[in-house]
């Protein structure tokens, strides 16, 4: 889930997030309430690299999202269903033709329904686009939704219940409001995450947090970074629990370490419940304050890095 201020904010994170996206050769869709609006549209097309010609190739698709929002009104989900389909069909054919086998959707119908107050629909959406994007993964498609929501508007206390909810859809939610760890040397990071939507959050966010983040998907590789004589270290290590589907892994990973290099500062971050992710953990000497449950918000990591790092 991604937070935002200000349409402003939106546009800039979908200009990023699909001129990012084309230049790793994925599939970008483009779905925004606001597509229908040529002056909106002339002006994200004009910050898209090779908007017309990324079109032509079948690379990018603008999809009109406001007929999406109003059916998602009345809890009509058959056009999302359509779009699934028609984005599946896609993604095989530029298989079929050697291209990439990934696909990147900005979508902002639940968004616009969180917006208006529509919270119930809002979560409903959510849900659906949760289900196909397990079903995805099932399938061996590698297909990443970001959903903007209005963080103005969930923060109101009255709407805080509704925020959580549709944050327990979602593995991250990132909020765009920087938080620089450090105005010179990059603070070190070793990540070990086995998601690779969330590597993919974790690069490109925090590298404008000024972090310098190695991202690693299992412990083979995170033992022979972290212990080899050559390497200059890392001042923090972020495992998440479900490495190979077991919270053990990440357990014993974490002793591992722990044993080795007593003062290595080591985060957890997990969907498992809280209270048993953290009495498992704080018998090996991780902080109470260093597990972090999913959804989580990115600024708020990536400050806990910063308090304790002064």
């Amino acid at each position: 889930m991604l937070l935002y201020n200000n349409q402003g904010e939106c546009d800039s994170a979908a200009i990023y997030s699909l001129n990012e996206g084309l230049k790793a050769d994925q599939l970008c869709i483009y779905a925004s309430v606001f597509n229908d609006d040529k002056s909106h549209l002339s002006r994200i097309s004009s910050k898209i690299t090779n908007y017309l010609e990324n079109i032509e190739k079948g690379n990018l698709v603008i999809v009109d999202f406001l007929p999406f929002y109003e059916s998602a009104k009345v809890s009509n989900l058959a056009p999302f269903k359509q779009l699934k389909e028609r984005i599946e069909e896609l993604l095989h054919k530029r298989i079929s033709e050697g291209k990439a086998d990934k696909a990147l959707i900005f979508a902002e119908a639940a968004g616009f329904l969180s917006e208006h107050c529509h919270f119930d629909k809002s979560i409903e959406l959510e849900s659906w686009w949760n289900d196909a994007h397990s079903e995805w993964l099932k399938n061996k498609l590698n297909i990443t939704v970001i959903c903007p929501h209005p963080i103005t508007v969930l923060n109101e206390e009255s709407n805080l219940s509704a925020k959580n909810q549709i944050g327990n859809v979602h593995s991250l939610t990132l909020e765009l409001q920087k938080c620089r760890i450090r105005d010179n040397n990059a603070l070190r990071v070793l990540i070990v995450e086995p998601e690779k939507d969330i590597q993919k959050v974790y690069r490109a966010y925090l590298a404008s947090g000024g972090v310098d983040a190695v991202i690693v998907d299992d412990i083979r590789k995170c033992s022979e970074l972290l212990f080899s004589p050559s390497d200059e270290g890392f001042e923090v290590v972020i495992i998440d629990t479900h490495l190979q589907n077991s919270i053990s892994y990440a357990i014993e990973l974490a002793k591992t370490i722990k044993n080795s290099i007593p003062d290595q500062r080591i985060i957890i971050t997990t969907t498992s419940p809280l209270t048993e992710v953290r009495s498992k953990m704080t018998s090996l000497g991780i902080a109470k304050e260093d597990v972090f449950v999913k959804p989580f918000a990115l600024s708020m990591l990536l400050s806990s890095i910063q308090a304790r790092i002064r």
